[in-house]
């Protein structure tokens, strides 16, 4: 019988394939090889046996780590599951903050908004009140005014009806065209407007201009603009007559309004 090796060739093992695989599954443990090793093969077979051994002698310490192994491991967990529900009181501790800040600031906010809309609603009472006055003080002033026009009124009429009054208007008004014209011949002629054939409305024909210096003769009735004055009155001869006729004019005016003239 050729042994290639194998120390114990002639062994033969009698177990049931089913059993000697489940032992080699569940211990790594093969019986039918056994007639094959070799010096190599009980080699590692003793060495294995070796490492059983102490495994043996210090099974109870390992068995000391594993347990503090996984009581650590139970700890931590423990440490972490309080910790975590620290954290999550915590958290729920900021969120109410936050909400209670949230709404102090909302409260605030609507304060603010309150007062505001109170101080707008009382600038337009206000505006309100002062339109409510002005338009009093309005009405006090056309009512006063309507008064005054009023008595104007019937002062005028009362003034109107005196007969001294009414014989005045008539010759002012017979009067008024021939003061205007001598009012004109005045600022035209100045001194020399009296002898003016028109001045007292009489047409008279004996009138002869007056001859001034500096080879002037006075406008023509009827004449060109070009002969329009164009020589220095001594001092302030023209404007005075000017302003004559200026104040004449804005007293006719005055009476004319008064009166109900136009």
């Amino acid at each position: 019988m050729e042994s290639n090796g194998a120390l114990c060739p002639h062994l033969i093992t009698h177990i049931d394939p089913a059993i000697e695989s489940l032992m080699l599954e569940k211990l790594g443990i093969s019986f039918s090889n056994i007639n094959q090793m070799t010096v190599e093969g009980f080699q590692e077979f003793g060495q294995l046996g070796i490492q059983a051994q102490w495994l043996l002698d210090n099974i109870q310490l390992i068995e000391k780590i594993y347990g503090q192994v996984i009581d650590s491991n139970v700890a931590w967990n423990k440490a972490v599951a309080a910790v975590t529900k620290k954290g999550f009181s915590a958290i729920e501790g900021f969120d109410k903050q936050a909400v209670d800040v949230a709404i102090s600031v909302k409260r605030r906010a609507s304060k603010l908004l309150e007062g505001q809309d109170r101080l707008a609603n009382a600038d337009l009472l206000h505006s309100q009140l002062r339109s409510d006055n002005n338009e009093k003080d309005r009405i006090r002033i056309g009512v006063r005014l309507a008064q005054s026009l009023a008595e104007l009124e019937q002062a005028r009429a009362d003034a109107a009806s005196e007969p001294a009054i009414q014989a005045a208007m008539a010759a002012w008004k017979a009067n008024l065209g021939n003061q205007a014209k001598q009012a004109k011949l005045a600022l035209q002629y100045g001194y020399d407007a009296s002898s003016h054939p028109k001045w007292g409305g009489t047409g008279q024909s004996g009138y002869s201009q007056p001859q001034f210096s500096g080879g002037y003769q006075p406008r023509q009735i009827g004449g060109s603009p070009k002969d329009a004055i164009n020589f220095n009155w001594s001092g302030n001869m023209a404007s005075s007559a000017k302003n004559f006729m200026g104040n004449i004019r804005n007293g006719f005016k005055k009476i004319s309004k008064f009166f109900g003239g136009n």
